[in-house]
């Protein structure tokens, strides 16, 4: 298929020992450009294998990125988030601990996700740009901001469950704890009270929602669920 991108079979790695067990990296021979820059690019060959999955080019980053539109949405550690000029793709900063997770699992993640229906994020290119780690996937969203709806929930499943648009405004992120982003007290301002109060009331309100299914939509996803 000419708009699948180069067969990830063919890719040629460099293979070499991380300081986990069993940790490794292939560097594609072939060049993988991110915006206007060519990247160092980890298990590349095994990334390809999603992006071909998924009918998605190896060059889907190329003159498709503006870094100096990186931004921050909040995440629990502080990433930085770019959206790609189309839309269709997010890219991500991840911290050492994820970075090493990710190299980890990777086969069983490509496995998982090549192999039926998933709610995983699809992470298309894990790989090094100015001094930092990245990863690309696909946008939920794709060809709109998340500020083009009305209410926007990050949902876990756990207690990092949150709302992060209302009435199509991003939710400022106000943790009472100054030792994580965005390292404030909420209590230094009445404004920072004010969206202390906000940010509290929806993490409650994505916590407790329902999402309305039926019964052939509850069994497809308890499917995907039990895989």
């Amino acid at each position: 298929n000419g708009e699948i991108g180069a067969n990830a079979s063919n890719a040629r790695g460099v293979s070499g020992r991380g300081k986990g067990e069993g940790s490794c990296c292939y560097v594609e021979a072939s060049p993988i450009h991110v915006g206007e820059e060519i990247v160092r690019t980890y298990e590349d060959y095994s990334f390809g294998a999603i992006r071909k999955h998924f009918r998605v080019r190896d060059d889907f980053l190329k003159q498709n990125v503006n870094f100096a539109n990186v931004r921050n949405l909040g995440g629990k550690g502080g990433s930085k988030h770019v959206i790609s000029n189309d839309l269709r793709f997010v890219l991500k900063t991840v911290n050492k601990a994820d970075h090493a997770t990710l190299e980890r699992i990777t086969g069983d993640y490509v496995r998982h996700l090549t192999n039926g229906s998933s709610l995983l994020a699809r992470v298309y290119l894990h790989f090094r740009y100015n001094n930092e780690d990245w990863i690309a996937m696909n946008n939920w969203f794709p060809g709109k901001e998340a500020t083009e709806y009305d209410s926007v929930y990050d949902i876990k499943g756990c207690d990092d469950d949150k709302k992060i648009v209302e009435k199509k405004t991003l939710v400022p992120v106000r943790r009472n704890r100054w030792f994580t982003p965005p390292y404030q007290w909420p209590f230094f301002s009445q404004t920072a009270i004010d969206e202390r109060k906000i940010y509290k009331e929806g993490k409650i309100e994505a916590k407790s929602m329902s999402i309305p299914l039926n019964k052939k939509q509850r069994q497809q996803v308890l499917r995907i669920l039990d895989r």
